[in-house]
């Protein structure tokens, strides 16, 4: 075949061939035909980025510069919004026990005791005798009063006599209790009946009422009494 009839290459005295052609030499050649660099200036610039090129064929050829070193990191940027607050988690193990308080202040003393009169049988009771303990305002157990009482049974109105004023009365008493003495005698019937207090301290004091009533089938209208005046002293021997 004579030169005359080849297929000129549109690229002059090269020869037409369909390659991939890696690095940047083709991006070099190209930019120094098209006249845009001189070979010098081809070569840096084919060293430092990608170049997109026609081929002899028409498919557009990409060469790709090396990678450059990474950039220096940027600045953190603003916090964000706090979030949703989360669900309620699980109840805790309970704690161990705290230690025990101080003791706390004395309440009130309030007490009563009750009994009824013995008879000679077979005389049944038809008496009740009574005794109280109490803090008539609250202001602690230095106030007390001690009050004895009696009534008929049933259903009688008790006639009461304070014992906290009789001499000595121990002015920590706390509880209380009323006993009879022995069984009531006469006529009229006539008994002693025995007040006792406790106080705070433990020790034990003593009192004691005579009581005087009528028995059934004797002259009514003698109302029952309970005479309290002897002072109080301490019992022998104490608890």
């Amino acid at each position: 075949m004579s030169p005359e009839n080849r297929t000129k290459s549109p690229l002059g005295p090269l020869p037409r061939r369909r390659a991939w052609v890696t690095g940047g030499s083709i991006a070099s050649l190209v930019l120094v035909l098209a006249g845009i660099a001189t070979p010098v200036t081809a070569t840096a610039q084919s060293a430092n980025a990608g170049v997109s090129v026609a081929g002899a064929s028409g498919h557009e050829l990409t060469v790709a510069g090396p990678h450059g070193p990474t950039g220096p990191r940027g600045h953190t940027g603003p916090r964000g919004n706090t979030g949703p607050r989360g669900p309620i988690g699980p109840r805790g193990a309970t704690g161990p026990t705290g230690p025990t308080g101080p003791t706390g202040p004395t309440g009130p003393c309030n007490d009563i005791d009750t009994y009824n009169p013995l008879l000679v049988a077979p005389i049944v009771a038809t008496h009740q005798i009574s005794g109280v303990l109490f803090d008539p305002d609250g202001a602690g157990p230095l106030d007390v009063e001690a009050h004895a009482g009696i009534r008929t049974v049933p259903g009688g109105v008790y006639t009461w006599t304070e014992i906290s004023n009789n001499a000595d009365f121990p002015e920590d008493a706390c509880s209380l209790s009323v006993s009879s003495n022995g069984p009531s005698t006469g006529t009229p019937l006539v008994g002693n009946t025995s007040v006792q207090v406790l106080t705070q301290e433990g020790v034990v004091w003593e009192t004691t009422c005579t009581n005087s009533f009528v028995a059934p089938g004797d002259p009514v209208g003698t109302l029952p009494t309970l005479t309290c005046n002897a002072a109080w002293t301490e019992v022998t021997d104490q608890p």
